[in-house]
């Protein structure tokens, strides 16, 4: 398996196990804002964000790369 895979399975089943001991109400304010929410759901949506934005960031630096290779290299003088 590739290294990467296990390693990201290993830190998902701690987390999960993290989340699940961790599963009381508590009290979120943003913005003004202020809910009542369960501390497991807090973690796994900072998980799945904090997921989701690397895979932004790393799509981004990758397109970014890929279209400076195929630029040809400037004429020299």
């Amino acid at each position: 398996m590739n290294f990467k895979l296990v390693l990201g399975m290993i830190f998902v089943i701690i987390m999960l196990v993290f989340s699940m001991q961790n599963a009381g109400a508590v009290e979120v304010k943003f913005f003004g804002w202020s809910f009542a929410v369960s501390l497991a759901l807090l973690i796994f949506a900072a998980l799945a964000a904090g997921g989701v934005g690397g895979w932004i960031l790393t799509s981004a630096f990758r397109l970014k790369n890929r279209k400076r290779k195929e630029e040809p290299p400037p004429p020299s003088i």
